[in-house]
């Protein structure tokens, strides 16, 4: 199989001048292996801020790390190559690749992050036991990926287990080389557990244990969304109640100031992130409820008013990524 991830001696853009094409065949790559790829944001810092092309001011250290789609329904089964090749090779040339775990993919993700990863990491291995060998990916900000088999049963997505140590489980997500950090590094394989010349392992029993068992303790402690399937079929929403909740408050704000023409009134608002928000929550949840919902309805439109957020028509959205995605791209090509 041709490499087309992006080794530490491949990934250097000053000697290939066709990122694009590396994104869409990597992506496709991907995709045939059986992983539920989806198209990512691209974010970067200025003068100690974050920004991503989602075009929200909110985004912080989640810039470039989240999917330009909506992307709930791959969590359960995976998007057809032919959807692949369209998002990236026409709606989303140039952004980042990522994956959605869990049964769909057959993957889950082991995330150490920094020193206090690596002190996790040998503390966990004298606990339970070394991990095998696996394909690894060095993160843009020097962390460490490793992607595991899915272990056939349910794997809470988790972040905090131990310092520096999260767990991308059922519906977790995750970039994949050879996207682009924030911090303007690539994501890439480990030249030491390259996907191309070391096969999924399997995650040990004592792990698995561990992760359910900490998970639970822990209350699903997560900024992931991870879903379960309702009665009536559709997907509830068992952790990541805040970043959904901000989600929802925002995406409403602008599909009404859109469809009036205007900003819309706290009733307004409210009442349509309801309708958008409560079907897919277990509202009886601490953090998950209407009042909750309304708070952070009145908070999102006392920072309009006050001049905190300007919003922006969609053609202005539009131009502002256009303009950054060609701004890094040419930025990228001229190292």
């Amino acid at each position: 199989m041709p490499d087309t991830f992006g080794s530490q001696t491949d990934n250097d853009l000053g000697s290939n001048n066709n990122y694009e094409e590396r994104i869409e065949l990597a992506a496709l790559e991907y995709a045939c292996r059986g992983f539920a790829v989806v198209p990512t944001h691209v974010g970067c810092i200025t003068d100690g801020n974050y920004a991503c092309t989602c075009g929200d001011p909110t985004c912080g250290k989640s810039a470039g790390k989240h999917p330009t789609v909506a992307w709930k329904r791959y969590q359960q089964c995976r998007p057809e190559n032919s959807q692949v090749l369209a998002w990236f090779g026409h709606w989303f040339c140039g952004y980042n690749v990522g994956m959605v775990h869990g049964p769909a993919s057959g993957t889950i993700v082991l995330d150490w992050d920094g020193d206090a990863g690596t002190e996790s990491q040998c503390q966990l291995e004298r606990e339970l036991g070394r991990l095998p060998v696996t394909p690894a990916i060095i993160t843009g900000s020097g962390g460490q990926h490793q992607l595991f088999k899915h272990p056939s049963c349910h794997i809470p997505t988790n972040k905090g287990l131990r310092k520096g140590f999260d767990v991308r489980g059922d519906g977790g997500f995750s970039v994949l080389p050879p996207s682009i950090h924030a911090c303007q590094r690539h994501y890439e394989w480990d030249v030491d557990a390259h996907i191309d010349d070391v096969p999924l392992a399997d995650l040990p029993k004592q792990w698995v244990r561990f992760i359910a068992t900490a998970s639970a303790a822990s209350g699903g402690n997560t900024s992931e969304i991870v879903w379960t399937p309702a009665p009536d079929g559709t997907p509830l929403v068992t952790d990541g109640r805040e970043t959904f909740m901000r989600d929802v408050v925002w995406k409403t704000y602008y599909q009404l100031a859109k469809r009036h023409g205007r900003s819309p009134t706290a009733d307004e608002l409210y009442a349509e992130a309801v309708a958008n928000y409560a079907p897919y929550v277990d509202l009886k949840k601490p953090g998950r409820g209407l009042d909750q919902l309304r708070h952070k309805c009145s908070a999102l439109l006392k920072r309009f008013a006050s001049g905190q957020i300007k919003p922006k028509t969609e053609l202005e959205k539009a131009r502002d990524t256009l303009a950054w995605v060609v701004a890094r791209k040419k930025e990228l090509y001229s190292r």
